[in-house]
């Protein structure tokens, strides 16, 4: 096979991060794993059993359903051979010691990143066995908090650096838990949670906040379980069953069963008053083995008690035929039983119809009276009437969904009195550089959050509505036709009393503006849509101009850095003995050189110079502090793609800029409504 070609073939059996799923050659990958090991050292000085005990395990486990082992020590070169004859994937565990206090010696340093480099070096021979390598597993908080945050965190991010060096291509995680869980290493490739909650009300809100702390990427569950000594094995197995199926209908990666066996060795003693694993220390399958094996070898949501209503998925469309083809035949292979989609075109004159017709097998064309061009809300409304589901979905056709979309927003809507459900919409990879650094600039669309269910905003892009609850507001105001539909809908459905759900796992891809010229046009539109909700909506605005959102904005990650570091107080004479790990959240003031006031503020001064040279030096400060703030998002921007160092200053220039004007485009666009329907408002935009 030419060297090319061995090449692309490796590829595809790596395993890539692709949103908040892993992917395996373009097949979505769910990890269902066991825990293996540590077990007695043999002759060679390897934690693992003799190899016919392996053999004999892993075929166990193949008829269990399990995909993927962790390991917590790197496996010799024999296992890894082993599991690639089971096919199954290994998650590489790295051992340093991570539980003394000497994260800051030049000396521990070097040799935690040696044995990192060596297990890499070695393992990465198995391009097709290899899952993710883990940097360790379970830091103490208390050896955490006595460095600092900023210590621990340098320390890993060396070690994720070498793991890189040595195997570019490969994944790369950490084990952690949740009592370290402020411990973000925001450069791992997707994180891994240690999670050992018992109770279903307390596990189900807990995996709610992580998967939105995860920021968009995979969440992996790298150990759940229970002992089986104390509580007996229905209990241990009735746990492990309601924590699988909660995990997969939240949309984890992938769960971890801790542990395989009861033969457990740690430090060369044998543990024996703990028994976590779905077999005895001989290998006799507990009850949680058939319930590990129930799950595993079923799809997620291959649940026969489950009840899937009705969706009608529509999809309005407007010359969108350039990606049309694309949002269409995504919607053909979504992953739910029960549904059908609707293109409601609104005029198009291009090549949209016959697109639509090309996909008429699967989908139902709609147009209006005379194939005009009627506006996006009336265009949704449409979709509405003429739907047959209980629930009504909405994606736009410059989007296309997850095959798991629709389960996701249904579960997250019949997990509580919800009417109405969204999620994410994230960069497709194949978008250029400037489609994926516009996609991180301010006003893109975005969901709003009260807490780690409930939303004040869900993106028009990726909404669900249950269909009686839209049509009894009235559907979508007309009045909004390119933007600000979607804000007004989710603002009246709550003011009618029903409530808004978020779903972290339920992803649509969404292109974004290719340049940035076409997304200085579309915010200036989104002025205009202001413009339309402040004059509809009053008490959403405060006294500045500003939307008054009644949660959080989720925008761009931003890399920390020490401006907005927490002050540490470390005591009289040093002799406190914990500081504080968390970072600040932003304050108004942190935003308001992005202000169009403060805009306002240092032109008048500009302007009043004549009147008085003094007011030069306080204008220059001002703008200064306007440039700066821009600079600041430019820099600490973190992009989900691997960038060159003249891309990575590329990216500052660009965010940069656009962060810079994005107040001054905003406000045009509302002052050119307020001129146009001659309705003056306090103004600003939104930083």
């Amino acid at each position: 096979m030419p060297r090319g070609a061995a090449r692309a073939a490796e590829s595809a059996l790596r395993p890539a991060v692709l949103g908040p799923s892993i992917f395996i050659g373009g097949a979505k990958f769910v990890v269902k794993a066991v825990t293996y090991g540590t077990f007695a050292a043999d002759a060679n000085g390897d934690l693992y059993p003799p190899r016919q005990v392996v053999v004999n395990d892993f075929e166990l486990m193949r008829q269990a359903g399990v995909n993927t082992i962790r390991t917590y020590t790197p496996p010799p070169d024999w296992v890894l051979e082993e599991a690639r004859a089971a096919e199954l994937r290994v998650l590489v565990g790295i051992y340093w010691e991570s539980r003394d206090c000497r994260f800051d010696d030049p000396g521990h340093r070097r040799a935690a990143k040696k044995a990192v480099r060596t297990a890499v070096a070695r393992c990465k021979a198995f391009p097709d066995v290899v899952l993710a390598y883990s940097l360790g597993n379970e830091i103490p908080p208390l050896t955490a908090r006595f460095h600092g945050r900023h210590t621990v965190y340098r320390f890993m991010e060396r070690l994720y650096e070498a793991a890189k060096r040595e195997d570019p291509g490969g994944l790369v995680t950490y084990g952690n838990y949740p009592s370290t869980e402020f411990l973000d290493l925001d450069f791992l490739d997707f994180p891994t949670l240690n999670v050992y909650l018992l109770e279903r009300g307390a596990f189900s809100a807990y995996l709610d906040r992580m998967l939105m702390e995860a920021k968009g990427k995979p969440l992996v569950l790298g150990e759940i379980g229970d002992d089986s000594t104390r509580r007996g094995t229905a209990w241990q197995a009735s746990v492990i069953d309601w924590t699988i199926q909660i995990a997969f209908d939240k949309g984890v990666a992938g769960v971890c069963i801790y542990a395989w066996t009861d033969d457990w060795v740690v430090g060369g003693h044998r543990i024996e008053d703990w028994a976590f694993g779905i077999t005895d220390t001989r290998r006799a399958p507990k009850p949680a083995y058939d319930v590990v094996r129930r799950h595993f070898s079923e799809p997620p949501f291959s649940r026969p008690d489950a009840t899937w209503p009705r969706v009608s998925v529509v999809v309005c469309n407007y010359n969108g035929g350039d990606t049309l083809d694309e949002t269409l035949a995504s919607l053909e292979h979504l992953d739910y039983p029960n549904y059908e989609t609707i293109l409601v075109d609104d005029g198009s004159t291009d090549g949209s119809l016959e697109i639509g017709r090309r996909h008429e097998r699967h989908v139902r064309l709609l147009m209006h009276d005379g194939h005009v061009n009627r506006g996006l809300s009336v265009s949704r409304n449409l979709g509405a009437e003429m739907a047959t589901g209980e629930i009504v979905a909405y994606i736009d056709s410059d989007a296309y969904a997850d095959r798991d979309w629709l389960r996701h927003l249904v579960l997250t809507m019949q997990s509580g009195d919800h009417a109405a459900a969204g999620g994410p919409n994230l960069t497709p990879p194949s978008d250029g550089l400037t489609a994926q650094f516009i996609a991180l600039c301010p006003g893109n669309p975005t969901h709003v959050l009260k807490d780690n269910v409930r939303a004040d905003h869900i993106a028009g892009v990726n909404m669900a509505f249950r269909r009686g609850a839209l049509l009894g507001i009235g559907g979508f105001d007309p009045v909004h036709t390119r933007a600000g539909d979607d804000v007004d809908i989710c603002w009246r459905i709550q003011d009618a009393g029903y409530v808004i759900a978020f779903s972290p796992a339920a992803v649509v891809w969404h292109h974004r503006r290719p340049s940035v010229w076409r997304y200085l046009k579309q915010q200036s539109g989104y002025g205009v849509a202001e413009n339309q909700l402040a004059r509809k909506h009053p008490d959403r605005f405060n006294r500045g101009g500003n939307i008054r959102w009644s949660g959080r904005v989720y925008t761009a990650p931003r890399r920390p850095i020490a401006l907005f570091q927490p002050f540490i107080y470390h005591g009289l004479f040093g002799s406190a003995l914990f500081q504080t790990l968390y970072q600040r959240e932003p304050s108004q003031f942190d935003y308001a050189p992005a202000s169009i006031q403060w805009y306002a503020l240092w032109a008048l001064l500009f302007a009043l110079t004549p009147v008085s040279i003094w007011f030069l030096p306080l204008a220059a400060v001002l703008l200064a502090g306007s440039v700066f703030t821009a600079f600041l998002a430019g820099f600490t921007t973190e992009v989900p793609v691997a960038l060159t160092p003249w891309q990575s200053r590329r990216k500052v220039a660009l965010i940069a800029f656009v962060h810079f004007v994005h107040p001054l485009v905003r406000t045009y666009g509302r002052l050119r409504a307020a001129l146009a329907t001659g309705t003056f408002l306090e103004i600003n935009s939104q930083p």
